[in-house]
């Protein structure tokens, strides 16, 4: 059987129902033998203030956050926590479950993406490197407090959106269905109202289209299409969510505004602090050694 045929129906074989949830079913049991020990762990700090958060203040209160300080709209979130809430309490295994459930579902859609690209590009072994790539995402230390850390609910969400939307993009470059760009659309309306990261999502759609069109030289319609169907309705509620942020908080500042405060030399010491705790285990040194080496 030719090298290419074999690599096709593998990759055909992974997509299928049967295959993906195959993949699914280890990349989510890897996750539970791995995280699921530390489910009575996480209810510190903003996830206690939460829990009584959630607790004591009225549904409206809630959902609008009108009680905090932090200026954003994270009604979507806040519906989707108080629907949990009303659901398990606090629960420490479902809220465990939850999460584990939610980065194993993104580690396989990061798997059925990166899998789509490298057979999309015929690279060899392009299923087992996105498998390993999965894994890598899945048993990464630095995921673990999101994971762990009840108050980091929103990330898991904001990142899976993410993935979705980019996934939406890539079936689109295939078959032009209007369901990829309903699917698309729906879940970025839900984004806007659940954390700021969607900033961001306009950006991975064109990058994904233009790799399409110029890397591998898809037809020039359906990267005009992407544009119109895809980018073009994400920034119009982009620029529709900061009039409304604006009318609402009456400034635009978002939690997300630190971001822009931060000098260069803060970014740029990033990645020598990153490669310090991947690499030589920096989270197990002392408070004093860390701020040092800081």
């Amino acid at each position: 059987m030719p090298n290419n045929q074999h690599r096709y129906l593998t990759a055909n074989y992974i997509m299928s129902p049967k295959g993906g949830f195959s993949a699914f079913a280890i990349l989510w049991l890897l996750t539970c033998l791995l995280y699921l020990p530390a489910a009575k762990a996480g209810w510190v700090i903003d996830a206690a203030g939460w829990l009584d958060t959630v607790k004591h203040q009225t549904f409206s209160a809630y959902i609008n956050r009108s009680y905090s300080t932090v200026q954003s709209l994270y009604q979507f979130t806040q519906l989707i926590t108080y629907a949990f809430y009303k659901l398990w309490g606090a629960n420490v295994w479902a809220w465990s479950l939850l999460y584990i459930t939610l980065h194993a579902t993104n580690a396989y859609l990061l798997f059925r993406i990166f899998t789509g690209l490298f057979v999309d590009s015929q690279l060899k072994n392009g299923v087992l490197t996105s498998f390993i790539a999965a894994l890598f995402f899945l048993l990464c230390p630095h995921a673990s407090e999101v994971v762990i850390w009840k108050a980091c609910y929103h990330y898991l969400q904001g990142f899976l959106f993410i993935l979705i939307i980019v996934r939406q993009v890539q079936l689109f470059q295939h078959r032009q269905k209007v369901l990829y760009a309903s699917i698309g659309l729906l879940i970025f309306i839900l984004s806007v109202f659940s954390l700021e990261v969607f900033y961001l999502t306009p950006v991975f759609v064109l990058l994904t289209a233009t790799y399409y069109h110029v890397g591998l030289y898809f037809d020039k319609k359906v990267y005009k299409s992407t544009i119109l169907y895809f980018v073009v309705p994400q920034v119009v509620l982009m620029c529709g969510y900061f009039i409304l942020f604006k009318l609402y908080y009456t400034n635009i500042t978002p939690h997300v505004g630190n971001l822009f405060t931060q000098s260069v030399t803060g970014y740029l010491s990033k990645p020598p602090k990153l490669l310090f705790n991947i690499l030589l285990l920096g989270r197990f040194f002392t408070i004093a050694c860390k701020e040092w080496v800081y």
